[in-house]
């Protein structure tokens, strides 16, 4: 006759086989998670709330045949507290949720080089000529978008800041 113990001999093994399983899965979850973090950046951009761009001046040209450029002539306005790195800017109709980038190719971003310090403007001629979906071919209204951005230094992105300058332009 079999001792108590022997008969349970199977049971015990399968315990400890599903208890060794979890202790695996346990360590190899710490390693993955401890291996992920380090690619994982720690600080995220961020933009200050007192960064502000103002558009102070602008002027508007639509060509009358579709081959000429449309140009648009910008002077932006640092009215904030801080020094700001670039600008996202995008033209559309008024009827438009979604707005065009001005610069496709770097996904509407404008560098300020140096960058614009408190109280500084900057004068920039765009032409609208390059875009496939050019927004202004014809006279009339459009929302002129302008979004500041600055430069984090530890990681060199950018962060766009959420305070969006929209105001109507006229094209002629």
């Amino acid at each position: 006759m079999k001792s108590l113990f022997q008969q349970h001999k199977k049971g015990v093994s399968e315990v400890i086989s599903y208890s060794l399983l979890i202790v695996i899965a346990v360590i190899v979850s710490v390693l993955v998670y401890s291996f992920l973090k380090l690619y994982i950046p720690k600080d995220k951009p961020e933009c200050l709330d007192d960064v502000s761009l103002m558009i102070q001046d602008y002027s508007c040209y639509v060509n009358k045949t579709d081959s000429d450029p449309t140009n648009i002539t910008l002077s932006l306005l640092n009215n904030g507290r801080f020094k700001v790195d670039a600008a996202y800017i995008r033209i559309g109709k008024s009827d438009r949720t979604t707005k065009t980038w001005i610069n496709p190719e770097n996904k509407g971003l404008f560098s300020f080089a140096p960058p614009l310090m408190p109280g500084s403007y900057e004068r920039r001629n765009y032409t609208l000529s390059s875009l496939s979906n050019n927004p202004v071919k014809s006279s009339g209204n459009y929302i002129l978008e302008v979004q500041p951005s600055v430069k984090d230094k530890k990681t060199g992105k950018f962060a766009a800041c959420t305070n969006i300058v929209q105001q109507t332009i006229t094209c002629t």
